[in-house]
């Protein structure tokens, strides 16, 4: 709704502001405040259409916030401490064009200095734990975390353990639960 709402704001604002630009007529007073009406409602209009997020989005995010719920009432909860779980880490490089313009971009690629991109590092880890206590020996990954294994390990140092809760008809659906760390 907000998005519908946006666009709609977006085209008066523009409507407004492309004939009061020029609006040298009589029967409106006030074309300049008119003007600017048109710009403050195109802008207004923009920036609900970008921060709305759309119908699909907001389904996944509620499902799988259900889903993590749903776990955790009903699911088994295996305690585990950080000091028997292992930190893996993901690290890889990306070379990013500082512009976005793909005119320069292309002027760049022709006479390039290695000054028209940036190379920028990507830190992830996850957390690894092997459950040898159970038959199945089950190993349960956490999802991505966006922090190198030095300070993963340092801000789980504060904490002593967390739960992993398991789904009791299948095992391969779990929450590994890293809440703790987004304090």
């Amino acid at each position: 709704m907000k998005r519908i709402v946006g666009i709609i704001l977006i085209v008066v604002g523009v409507l407004l502001y492309l004939f009061f630009r020029n609006y040298d007529g009589n029967f409106l007073p006030y074309p300049t405040l008119w003007f600017f009406i048109g710009i403050i409602l195109a802008i207004i209009g923009f920036k609900l259409f970008v921060t709305s997020k759309s119908k699909t989005e907001k389904e996944i995010e509620e499902s799988y916030q259900s889903e993590i719920k749903r776990l955790k009432e009903n699911g088994d909860k295996i305690s585990v401490e950080f000091k028997d779980c292992e930190i893996v880490s993901s690290n890889y490089h990306v070379e990013l064009p500082k512009s976005s313009n793909y005119r320069v971009q292309a002027w760049d690629s022709l006479y390039d200095n290695g000054k028209s991109a940036e190379n920028i590092e990507i830190n992830q880890s996850r957390i690894i734990y092997k459950n040898e206590n159970s038959e199945d020996n089950n190993v349960f990954i956490s999802p991505l975390i966006n922090k190198d294994e030095i300070t993963l390990s340092f801000r789980l140092s504060n904490y002593k353990s967390t739960v992993i809760y398991v789904d009791k008809l299948d095992k391969d659906l779990y929450y590994f639960d890293l809440e703790l760390l987004d304090e």
